[in-house]
């Protein structure tokens, strides 16, 4: 299990589960402050998330394998709350905040 804790969250936790139940000792997984607390996508191949930053919004991926981080993209409007990388293409869904207004944006093939 993933988590965050703390608004803004003070990095990305892990904790093994057993049978729905918590199983040894919390570990973290990503040493970067997220915003919002839960903009943060784990896949089979490491992490896609969003931290703290003023100004633009940038979206990374961690990469589990060999522990790299890579920029997806920036916007000059910050990334609002929520954010999912799919399994079956390899895109990122997120929302952006653009005054006055709201948008959906999906980045493509990160790979």
């Amino acid at each position: 299990m993933f988590y965050s804790k703390g608004n803004p969250a003070e990095g990305l936790w892990k904790q093994e589960m057993v049978n729905g139940e918590p199983n040894g000792v919390e570990n973290k997984a990503l040493d970067v402050p997220l915003s919002n607390c839960g903009n943060f996508d784990v896949t089979a191949d490491g992490i896609v998330y969003v931290p703290v930053e003023s100004g633009a919004g940038t979206v990374y991926f961690y990469r589990f394998a060999d522990k790299s981080t890579t920029k997806l993209a920036t916007f000059t409007g910050g990334v609002d709350f929520g954010l999912r990388a799919s399994r079956a293409d390899g895109s990122v869904l997120f929302s952006q905040i653009n005054k006055p207004r709201r948008e959906l944006v999906l980045v493509e093939n990160f790979r």
